[in-house]
């Protein structure tokens, strides 16, 4: 419901509606549906930002900090090598393909 949501919504909602995850990315991506969520954040801002370049100063944030969690977790998992570190690693090659 709420990846429905992220794709049909105005710009404006999307950023309200994505910002309420600051601070929870991680959480939310130990949960399976939360995972899909997140995913799904990073899919619409980016390719949002990419169709509405005036929106991009408002979205390209909010892409920001999803991705500056997984950053900052990579980094502190990355001698464990656990699941979340490959999980996290995913994620972030997948934001930064739909980046570029």
């Amino acid at each position: 419901m709420i990846q429905k949501a992220l794709e049909v919504i105005g710009v404006q909602r999307l950023i309200a509606l994505v910002s309420e995850f600051e601070g929870h990315v991680l959480k939310c991506v130990h949960d399976q549906n939360g995972n899909h969520v997140i995913q799904k954040c990073i899919e619409v801002l980016s390719v949002r930002s990419k169709e509405h370049a005036e929106y991009a100063q408002f979205l390209l944030p909010q892409l920001e900090f999803i991705i500056h969690a997984f950053v900052g977790q990579v980094w502190i998992q990355a001698p464990s090598l656990s699941p979340f570190l490959a999980l996290s690693s995913i994620l972030f090659s997948k934001a930064l393909h739909l980046l570029l």
